[in-house]
């Protein structure tokens, strides 16, 4: 009879934590099966340096977890294109407000990156005289002077270099349509730091020939 009773107790048992299983399944189902908020965010796509002109190939709308977005994270492509890029930005990195600004901001900013005493100079050069748009900012460039004089009937061409190991402030940049209806983005100007005399002297270089960049190491030895 005991035996009995127990057996039933057991089974009993076994049917309230049966119950008590699926009950605590069902409660815990919706919690699991809970849509996650997303929101938008502009991601870089491909490296961009700092000061180049951010265009539309080279950022898209990503989708992620709503709590995981910065609070600067621009969620429009439209207010990123056209901003220049005030840091480096790696692909895949989430681009936040503070990483861009306006020509206008960069202008304004230059003249904290100037050293005391010295002077920011701007140059117009074309992609061959920028090393093919391989210069940044904070590189250090000699600059060749290149004009052509007569000599008698005989036109000759004397190149020299005028200045050495000159810091580069910040690039300007120009978007090119081509024939084919291609974007290219090239150096419109680079900006140097000169002393006031270097700064006459790169000026009238500029006016009377044609200007080249050589681009220094920053490999230290």
């Amino acid at each position: 009879m005991r035996s009995r009773t127990l057996f039933l107790l057991a089974i009993l048992m076994g049917l309230i934590t049966t119950m008590l299983f699926v009950f605590s399944m069902k409660n815990e189902q919706p919690a699991a099966s809970e849509t996650i908020e997303m929101a938008d965010v502009v991601v870089a796509i491909s490296p961009i340096k700092i000061d180049q002109v951010i265009t539309d190939e080279m950022i898209e709308l990503r989708e992620i977890p709503l709590d995981q977005k910065h609070v600067s994270a621009v969620k429009n492509k439209e207010d990123v294109i056209g901003k220049l890029a005030a840091a480096k930005i790696e692909p895949d990195e989430v681009i936040l407000l503070h990483r861009l600004q306006t020509k206008e901001e960069q202008s304004a900013s230059l003249s904290k990156k100037v050293t005391d005493g010295l002077r920011g100079v701007s140059i117009g050069l074309n992609i061959v005289q920028s090393i093919t748009n391989l210069v940044e900012p904070e590189d250090y460039v000699d600059v060749i002077h290149t004009v052509k004089k007569k000599k008698g009937t005989e036109e000759i061409v004397i190149t020299k270099q005028i200045l050495s190991n000159v810091r580069v402030l910040a690039i300007g940049q120009k978007l090119t349509i081509t024939s084919d209806n291609n974007e290219i983005i090239e150096f419109g100007e680079v900006t140097l730091e000169l002393s006031p005399e270097d700064s006459v002297k790169i000026v009238n270089a500029h006016e009377t020939g044609s200007l080249h960049l050589a681009i220094h190491s920053r490999i230290q030895k």
